[in-house]
């Protein structure tokens, strides 16, 4: 009886440890398309902007979303937030006007 037990213990310790695995595998996966949702992101463009010209840029930015908070802009810039097509084309007319073509990603 009690070498049965034992028995039935390392069996379910077995199974609960490949379901972890399965569950640990399956919450990798979900991170990583959730990344791949984050195509807004114009972070690539932001880091060709000159020092001199940052805060110009910047401030036609949040001209264009019109909002003053530095944390909206971040979110807008990351990519955390979902761009509508006028924003969209304001985006590239603005890095336009600097010479940047290449603007998203991160």
């Amino acid at each position: 009886m009690v070498a049965n037990r034992k028995f039935l213990v390392k069996k379910l310790t077995v199974a609960n440890t490949k379901i972890a695995k399965i569950i640990n595998k399956t919450k990798t996966m979900n991170k990583k398309t959730q990344k791949k949702e984050h195509s807004y992101s114009f972070e690539k463009g932001w880091s060709q902007i000159t020092v001199g010209n940052m805060e110009a840029v910047r401030a036609e930015i949040m001209a264009l979303f019109g909002f003053d908070s530095l944390q909206a802009f971040r979110d807008r810039k990351k990519g955390l937030r979902k761009l509508e097509v006028h924003h969209y084309n304001g985006l590239v007319e603005i890095f336009g006007k600097y010479g940047i073509t290449e603007i998203w990603g991160k």
